[in-house]
């Protein structure tokens, strides 16, 4: 198989691996014109990561009005603040955890990840996203729409960003 077959190939499977945790959609698409800001929770990090997710290339492409932050395990409590801040004054928000099981690591979110997500379930309405497991959005029932991609690789993050502006090629063969 050729690599330009193979990208392909993994570019269906991951659009297609896509699902909804929730029967009614209420907040997709997002609006390309309205703001936009996407937090990607890291609990955990080794070398083999990439130091930035692409990810935030891919939602910058497709809405003009992103603004994309990732926060590490090293991440702060100002850190938080100052995100929680802009979630609450931004129109439309996305949270994606990066959760998957492995031998080395605690699954799930970090405490303060966790409390910072609670924290604005309580307050506002935002999609939250499992960029590994979907059974990390067990814990979130109260977020407005949670969506899982089974895997974190550049295919899925791909995937999602196309997903969050509405195109639903993931369903075509």
């Amino acid at each position: 198989m050729a690599l330009d077959q193979s990208k392909q190939l993994a570019k269906l499977v991951a659009r297609r691996a896509i699902q909804t945790t929730d029967t009614q959609r209420t907040h997709l698409p997002l609006d390309k014109n309205k703001r936009l800001l996407v937090v990607v929770l890291r609990p955990h990090q080794t070398h083999l990561d990439p130091a930035v997710l692409p990810l935030g290339a891919f939602v910058k492409n497709l809405f003009s009005q992103c603004q994309y932050v990732e926060l590490p395990p090293s991440s702060t409590t100002v850190d938080y603040d100052r995100i929680q801040q802009q979630g609450l004054e931004t129109e439309q928000v996305v949270i994606a955890m990066v959760v998957k099981p492995a031998a080395w690591h605690r699954f799930g979110l970090l405490p303060e990840q966790d409390n910072f997500v609670r924290d604005l379930i309580s307050r506002r309405d935002y999609i939250l996203v499992s960029l590994g497991s979907p059974v990390a959005l067990e814990s979130y029932s109260a977020a407005s729409e949670r969506i899982g991609t089974f895997s974190d690789v550049y295919g899925s993050q791909e995937a999602l960003a196309e997903y969050l502006c509405g195109n639903s090629s993931h369903l075509k063969a």
